[in-house]
């Protein structure tokens, strides 16, 4: 058998540990964020108003029926992607707002979590301050508890940070994996079409332009048939009705 080389114990000794565990500090504080937007979901329960009982609506009438219609007539002023996202809810357990508030809070507290993991590869410290940030921003904690779409897109959001935070992936099915994602963000909030310009210019930028064609082709595979809908139901080329055609 080989005795070891020098430069092999160097190099195991440089070598930094694995930093796959969570740290049980980490996981009190996730649990005292999920609380917290709980109890801030108990105490102020009142029936959706304005934006969210818009949302509320359709979400029931696609649950219930199938169809994306607001008071009996095809809409395209909310995106759909939200609304599935609470008709998916609603269509288990019936119409409970309370049910979508729990399921928000425990994707905020992933968000809380996702941002510590991305954060560590470069600052133990940054790691911490970015996750009890969030887990104790009354905002984070606020939004959890309403029928808007702020919730859902922070947190598809910072999947997408992750995800590309691993460097660039030479897979064309990869790229079209993050096309999907990008695709999932615009159909929750429209500026994240910015984003995926954003995308494209870096790309094009580097001088890799043909590499995005799988992430635009993946953007293209989710939002398209939203766009041709609305242009065959409501005869408007358009994402949304409420920013304008």
């Amino acid at each position: 058998m080989r005795a070891p080389h020098e430069g092999d114990r160097l190099a195991a000794t440089a070598a930094p540990p694995a930093r796959t565990a969570l740290p049980w500090s980490l996981l009190l504080v996730l649990a005292v964020a999920l609380l917290l937007r709980l109890g801030f979901d108990a105490a102020r329960s009142r029936p959706p108003v304005s934006d969210q009982a818009d949302y509320d609506r359709i979400a029931w009438t696609l649950a219930t029926h199938g169809t994306y219609q607001d008071d009996g007539r095809p809409t395209a002023f909310r995106l759909p992607g939200y609304v599935a996202f609470i008709g998916a809810i609603y269509r288990v357990v019936g119409r409970h707002p309370g049910a979508v508030y729990a399921v928000q809070a425990a994707l905020d507290v992933g968000t809380a979590l996702l941002l510590f993991v991305l954060l560590r590869r470069r600052s133990a410290r940054a790691a911490w301050i970015g996750a009890v940030l969030w887990a104790l921003l009354p905002a984070a904690i606020a939004y959890s508890g309403l029928l808007l779409s702020e919730t859902l897109f922070a947190f598809l959001l910072v999947v997408l940070a992750a995800k590309l935070d691993r460097g660039e992936s030479r897979s064309a099915l990869d790229r079209f994996a993050t096309g999907l994602l990008v695709g999932a963000l615009i159909l929750v909030k429209t500026p994240a079409l910015f984003l995926l310009a954003a995308l494209l210019l870096a790309a094009v930028a580097a001088g890799v332009g043909r590499r995005s064609i799988p992430l635009v082709a993946g953007a293209l595979l989710v939002t398209a048939p939203w766009f041709a809908r609305n242009v065959v139901v409501l005869g408007v080329p358009t994402l949304t009705t409420s920013i304008g055609s």
